[in-house]
């Protein structure tokens, strides 16, 4: 097994956090210091350590959805807020969030301490699908986001970025928008591309998992279907969901 997948599959974070720590000089197999997140290891027989401290498979692992509310930053810790999505669940499981969602929006956030896992549906590569209700300030008065955005746009940066946009009222203040990528503030460029501004975003849908059943600010284990859902959609080379769990 890979170094960084024997990592990852340990719970000590991310396959990039753990490419990282490899790069890092804080890894050590068998008391020698490896810097190369390929190598291969025997799972086994190797003795491997992070910062001094033993790292072994992990047999179980947890997944849970939190309905995150505005307010908190989608972080473990950060000196500049006070609340992060770690508070709104206990300390003893130990995950990870998967991705990010912005401070004020809202919505399904999975969390887990799968650490390949994690990587596969946070990787551009995967194409996650992700589903947005988005409301806006006013109507888009600099093209159309229906017809404009499946085609792809350039936005300010010179990323280009592509998905579908279908609105939800005769306004064309709210829309409902279907992305399969991740970038930072994302949505937000993407109307401000066609001159407005988003005033309430909330992700009701990840990689076909949804918070319908939860309050905002709660949390629950996926069930076994969820947890099978995604690993097969990972291991499938394809995260378009057939349908919603």
């Amino acid at each position: 097994m890979r170094l960084n997948k024997f990592l990852a599959h340990s719970g000590t974070g991310s396959r990039r956090m753990c490419d990282d720590l490899v790069f890092q000089g804080r890894v050590t197999v068998n008391k020698s210091i490896i810097k190369e997140p390929g190598t291969d290891i025997d799972p086994e027989h190797d003795c491997v350590t992070v910062d001094g401290e033993r790292v072994e498979l992990k047999k179980v692992y947890t997944y849970i959805k939190l309905h995150k509310p505005a307010g908190y930053i989608t972080s473990r810790k950060d000196p500049h807020y006070s609340r992060t999505v770690m508070d709104l669940v206990p300390r003893i499981l130990d995950v990870r969030p998967v991705g990010r969602l912005d401070v004020d929006t809202t919505g399904v956030l999975l969390m887990t301490d799968d650490g390949d896992l994690l990587h596969k549906l946070t990787h551009p590569r995967h194409e996650v699908e992700k589903k947005y209700d988005v409301w806006l300030k006013w109507p888009p008065n600099n093209g159309d986001p229906e017809t404009e955005l499946s085609k792809g746009i350039i936005l300010e940066n010179g990323d280009r970025v592509k998905g579908e946009a279908h609105p939800q009222n005769s306004k064309k203040t709210h829309y409902l928008v279907v992305l399969r990528e991740g970038k930072k503030r994302e949505i937000k460029r993407i109307f401000r591309y066609f001159g407005t501004r988003v005033i309430r975003l909330h992700r009701f849908e990840f990689a076909g998992i949804r918070v319908d059943d939860l309050a905002e600010g709660k949390w629950k284990k996926l069930t076994h279907q969820e947890i099978e859902h995604l690993k097969a959609l990972v291991n499938a080379g394809s995260m378009t969901p057939a349908h919603t769990l």
